[in-house]
Parts: structure tokens; sequence; C-alpha cells
């Protein structure tokens, strides 16, 4: 998310559990054969990537990092219409 702070823009939350977005679909990218600990290296070394006060609404927004995170999990990337 967005921020003054100059903090990371990564954040958990559950599947379709933000309360800062709504929901259209889930889209299945394919089977991801990282462990939990690699996933947890990958989101390690996107955070800096991603500073809050770098979010922009139209070009470094969740959708970019959901297509750069899911390429870094080996699956692709996330359809253009999304």
């Amino acid at each position: 998310g967005g921020s003054r702070k100059n903090i990371t823009g990564v954040f958990g939350c559950p599947p379709k559990g933000c309360p800062m977005h709504t929901y259209r679909e889930s889209i299945f990218l394919g089977d991801c054969e990282l462990s939990q600990q690699q996933v947890i290296a990958i989101l390690d070394k996107m955070k800096p990537e991603w500073m809050a006060p770098t979010y922009d609404l139209l070009r470094k927004n969740c959708c970019f990092f959901s297509r750069e995170f899911a390429i870094e999990l080996g699956v692709g990337s996330i359809p253009k219409w999304v």
C-alpha cells in the first residue's frame, strides 16, 4: 500500500481479505513448487523494491506487484486484463 512513511508497501492478508480492495475473482496461475521458506525469502527480497512512498496508482500498484511476485514464484505472469 501507499504511504508517505518510508516503510515497505508489502503486507500480508488472507486471500480476498484486504479491506482496501473489492475482489472480482480468483485466478489460478499454476502450482508453485517452492517451499514456504523460499517464498518468504522472495518476499523479503522484494520488500525494499516496493516501498510505500513509491506507490503509484497507475504504474506501481498491487497489480504490478502481483505480476512480479507470480514471476518470482515461477508460475508466470498474471493476465494482462488484471
